[in-house]
Order: structure tokens, then C-alpha cells, then sequence
């Protein structure tokens, strides 16, 4: 749900639409095999509002940063890494 209420790339949103639509059939799913079993009420496990979406933000300054610290570091130590044992 997050990703479809932030995309801006029309194609890209109808991928998480459809993605959504998946979502949303496996918990009417689930929600009717609660009630052919005889299980608790699925509407009590719902909430009635949902929380506000998970703001998605750009990390390449902050991975940018990792790698060149990380490969500072390991050249700086004298370490190589290889594949082998």
C-alpha cells in the first residue's frame, strides 16, 4: 500500500496495484476460512483504520558512505578477501 501511494512512474504503479490487489485477495482468503472454521471473528483482528503509509526515501547518500567508509577501511587494514579458504 505504501509503495502504490507514493510511486510517481505510472507503469511502476500498476505493479504495486496488482501487488496490492494479491494482498488484499489472500486476506479475503484467509478471512473466509476463519469463518467456514468456525474460528474467531476476522473483522475483531482488523483494525478499522489503517496506519498512515511507510514513507520510502532515497539511501544512496547513506550507502554511498557506508561503501566508500568500508572500502577506506579494508584497504587501509591490508586485508583482501577471496573467495577461497
Amino acid at each position: 500500500w505504501s509503495c502504490l501511494e507514493q510511486e510517481e512512474n505510472p507503469r511502476l504503479k500498476l505493479i504495486w496495484d496488482r501487488f496490492l490487489s494479491y494482498e488484499l485477495g489472500h486476506l479475503h482468503f484467509v478471512m473466509d476460512l476463519m469463518r467456514e472454521n468456525g474460528a474467531q471473528d476476522p473483522e475483531a483482528l482488523i483494525p478499522e483504520t489503517l496506519p498512515s503509509p511507510i514513507t520510502y526515501e532515497s539511501q544512496r547518500d547513506f550507502v554511498r558512505k557506508v561503501l566508500a567508509t568500508s572500502i577506506c577501511s579494508i584497504s587501509d587494514s591490508g586485508s583482501t578477501r577471496t573467495g577461497s579458504s
